[in-house]
């Protein structure tokens, strides 16, 4: 803030001027800013008509006749007159507190002069702004006392080259302001707006605090004001984590005193600003979006550009972003470019027949043929579209010409588009022997150059366009992308994605471009190419119905390439067959303008071809290599089986198993992400090791242990003697064919021994126990347990049995005929050495430090 500090001192600088170089001197130099009014320090006097007073002391002096008093009834607004002010005659104009006033500056050189009553201790804003149409360029403003003493002046303080004061008044009486316009070293013209503002931070009752902020609900809008140029108007909006909210600050129209250029801003609950804007790119308004990190409060703050006042309207509400266009946009050639039917007849052109000015100029030979017509079947494998060659070029939907030229335009093809009249399904091919080959083994293999143009050429025929440019008008183009050899946003122009890129391959992937043209491209068409040609011709519901191997190239060389699987039904893998490390992922292409809308690559380290999965497709399973694999699951129920290695497995939302080979392969789970399970045979398990995964199993026939974690746990044991912990959670274990140890833990847990005699411990919750085959021992712990047992266990001991708390739940398939539990106790138990024994012909229960049956039959429980 600056002040008329010492007001009435002749040259006293009283605040800073910004702008170009010319306004800084306008302080400290009085005498050269008249010399640009043609004025001296000496005519300063005869501006005002030589009625000047003392200023330090005494009565203000009077008002000078003239066209102040001619104004006195004028609109004080200024809207609706444009004034033409003397200058230099001693008829300055009364310009009141609080009021605007329009008028023109009209031939270069003029100065006009208002004359302004201020209070001491009073600040206030003196704004000098250039119209919108016809405005004066380049608006200056300076302020004089009543004796004609230069006290301050601002050049571009304001908006753009507007100019703006803020003054404290330090006596009561009459000041003078100059308006006048100057550029470049010379006087300018033009219309502008004056205005007087006193600035009443006291009575704003919209404060620039976060106690004396106002407040604004979402999906609501509030008016008000800024006061004077330094006015801020802060409002608390209440709002909720991970919404994304818009705020409008727009100027409002419903009185004569809009925000000429409203400012916004958003900061959070520690005042950190979060967003901001001026101008909203159409308008001088303001408008924003941000995203909230946390429930509660945000603060917004509502301003003008400096020295801009006037009332505004603000607004808040939800906002959802706009999809981002789809991907499949950019491949389009339009609607009307496509066939209205399924089935597709193509004709090699014989040697010297001309079509589209292109003549065949050796004929089509038997191999050349067979890789045109396998292309052409690719579409197939997941549409209704079928080819059919024909004998005639007239009875031809596609007529297919090749010769050699001597350009780097390897291939033609003409849609169904009627701007190309006869030319429609005429397709080209350059014989160039770079690209073309006469006998397999060349670049007409699946994987090289000459086989996936073909497919890009026919994908053209079909209606397809290139991701890089609009095709016949209608399509639009992939994000980020100008020019053909621009990968675009996300990586999405490449041709493991859409056979309509000129980016061959996997140019951005952990392999980059094969460099050459014998393999590494396009083996089938790809995501985003069977996602169009299907919205088009529609889908093929039986391809690959069944349980399907896909299985990774593991080298370089012909055939290697890229495809993207369309599989219709089945519980299919993706194999690593080798040594190498590879990825593999399972998730399928979303067709959305993000990483993965045109699929996610599956290869091997350092081999230039794989696989994506079309979007709609399944895929369940993943196995590894030798090598370090990363296996990448997706929603459904994957088996992720990294193989030897130092393997990463990543799961998805579905039920997951992990096999393990090695300690230290990596398991990562997210959160939420369904009921998963670790396998090995190769060493014992922790599932503390294994964040977010559930299960742990044992297979095989080593002697290896399994603990669980906090979380409700299932451990199953294998051939081998297993010690089994469950924890602290509620859970489930499970022996195999050894001699086990099992112990529950804390929580409530279910135990089931196996095949050998096992050891059970329930722990301190209410467990359910069960022995199993052999000869087990088992042991409720503390509360109330449940003891099974079922046909054929062995000769099993409990060791801790409460009667009247823990139960006996025996199979009736124990005993012949129906029985009660007392008629049970009475038939099979006895006490035998001082202990309780039930004995069903040699399946033996005895219960230690029981010694009597008594009562006993209230704890059976018969099943």
């Amino acid at each position: 803030m600056c002040g008329l500090c010492g007001l009435g001192d002749a040259g006293a600088v009283v605040g800073g001027a910004s702008g170009n170089g010319h306004a800084a001197i306008w302080p400290g130099n009085a005498a050269t800013l008249l010399a640009h009014q043609g004025l001296t320090i000496a005519d300063g006097a005869a501006l005002f008509g030589g009625a000047a007073t003392g200023l330090g002391s005494g009565p203000a002096a009077a008002a000078p006749a003239g066209d102040a008093g001619a104004l006195a009834g004028a609109d004080p607004t200024g809207f609706t007159a444009l004034f033409d002010i003397p200058s230099g005659t001693g008829t300055p104009v009364s310009l009141g507190s609080g009021q605007r006033m329009t008028a023109e500056i009209s031939v270069p050189g003029d100065t006009d002069w208002f004359r302004m009553s201020l209070t001491q201790g009073q600040q206030y804003e003196i704004s000098l702004k250039a119209l919108p149409f016809f405005g004066l360029a380049d608006p200056q403003i300076y302020l004089f006392d009543n004796n004609g003493t230069f006290l301050v002046a601002d050049d571009n303080s304001g908006t753009g080259l507007n100019s703006v004061l803020t003054v404290t008044a330090t006596r009561t009486g009459i000041y003078y302001a100059g308006a006048t316009g100057f550029g470049g070293g010379g006087q300018t013209t033009g219309q502008y707006e004056i205005s007087l503002s006193p600035i009443n931070a006291a009575a704003d009752t919209v404060g620039a605090t976060t106690s004396t902020a106002g407040s604004v609900a979402v999906g609501s809008q509030v008016l008000g004001t800024i006061d004077f140029g330094t006015d801020e108007d802060w409002y608390a909006v209440t709002v909720q984590k991970g919404q994304t909210y818009a705020v409008f600050l727009d100027a409002y129209l419903g009185t004569f005193t809009p925000l000429a250029n409203p400012f916004l801003e958003v900061a959070d609950r520690n005042l950190t600003t979060v967003a901001l804007n001026d101008d909203n790119g159409v308008t001088l308004n303001s408008a924003l979006t941000f995203t909230a990190d946390y429930n509660g409060k945000y603060y917004i703050k509502a301003k003008g550009g400096p020295g801009n006042t006037g009332d505004f309207q603000l607004t808040v509400a939800n906002f959802s972003p706009p999809a981002p266009a789809s991907p499949l946009k950019g491949i389009d050639w339009g609607a009307g470019t496509e066939f209205n039917k399924t089935n597709i007849t193509y004709y090699f052109a014989k040697q010297g027949e001309t079509f589209a000015n292109e003549t065949t100029d050796s004929p089509w030979n038997a191999y050349q043929m067979q890789q045109a017509a396998a292309a052409l079947a690719e579409f197939s494998r997941f549409s209704p579209l079928t080819f059919t060659e024909v004998s005639t070029a007239a009875s031809a939907d596609f007529v297919l010409t090749k010769n050699f030229a001597d350009t780097s335009t390897t291939g033609r093809m003409f849609p169904q588009d009627p701007a190309f009249g006869t030319n429609q399904g005429v397709g080209w091919f350059n014989t160039d022997p770079d690209v073309w080959s006469l006998a397999a083994g060349g670049f007409l293999e699946k994987g090289a150059f000459g086989y996936s143009n073909f497919m890009h050429e026919f994908g053209h025929g079909l209606s397809l366009a290139h991701p890089h440019d609009n095709g016949g008008g209608t399509s639009a183009v992939f994000a980020g992308v100008t020019k053909s050899s621009d990968v675009g946003d996300d990586q999405l122009n490449q041709e493991v994605f859409t056979i309509m890129s000129y980016n061959k391959g996997w140019q951005t992937g952990f392999n980059g471009s094969s460099g050459t043209n014998a393999y590494g491209m396009a083996r089938t068409p790809m995501a985003f190419d069977i996602a169009l040609i299907q919205e088009k011709y529609g889908t093929n519901t039986n391809h690959n119905g069944v349980n399907n191997t896909y299985t990774l190239w593991t080298a370089n060389g012909t055939g290697t390439g890229y495809e993207a699987i369309w599989d219709t039904g089945g519980k299919d893998t993706i194999v690593n067959p080798g040594s190498a490390g590879a990825t593999i992922d399972l998730r399928q292409a979303t067709l959305k303008q993000e990483p993965g809308g045109g699929g996610f690559v599956s290869a091997v380290l350092g081999v230039h071809g794989g696989y994506t999965i079309a979007n709609g497709v399944r895929i369940e399973n993943a196995t590894g290599g030798s090598g370090n694999d990363t296996l990448i699951g997706n929603g459904l129920k994957n088996v992720l089986n990294g193989g030897a290695g130092k393997d990463i497995m990543l799961g998805g939302k579905g039920n997951d198993r992990y096999i393990l080979s090695e300690a230290t392969d990596v398991v990562s789970e997210k959160a939420k992400g369904g009921t998963d399970t670790v396998v090995t045979s190769a060493f014992s398990l922790k599932l503390k090791d294994y964040q977010q995964v559930e299960n742990a199993k044992l297979t095989g026939s080593g002697n290896l242990d399994a603990s669980g974690s906090k979380k409700d746990n299932v451990l199953v044991g294998n051939k081998g003697q297993n010690s089994l912990n469950g924890g602290n959670g509620d859970d489930t274990l499970k022996g195999g064919g050894g001699n086990d140890a099992l112990n529950g833990g804390r929580g409530k847990d279910v135990l089931k021994g196996g095949g050998g005699s096992d050891s059970l411990k329930g722990g301190g919750g209410d467990d359910r126990i069960e022995g199993g085959g052999g000869n087990d021992t088992l042991t409720g712990g503390g509360n109330l347990d449940d003891f099974i047992f079922k046909k054929n266990f062995g000769a099993d001991t409990i060791t801790d049995f409460a009667k009247g708390t823990d139960e006996l739940h025996l199979s009736k398939k124990l005993w012949s005929g129906d029985l009660g539990v007392k008629q049970v106790v009475n038939k099979f138990a006895d006490v035998v050495g001082g202990e309780v024994v039930f004995d069903f012909g040699g399946h033996r229960i005895t219960l230690d430090g029981v010694g009597s049956v008594n009562k006993l039959s209230d704890d059976l429980v018969l099943f």
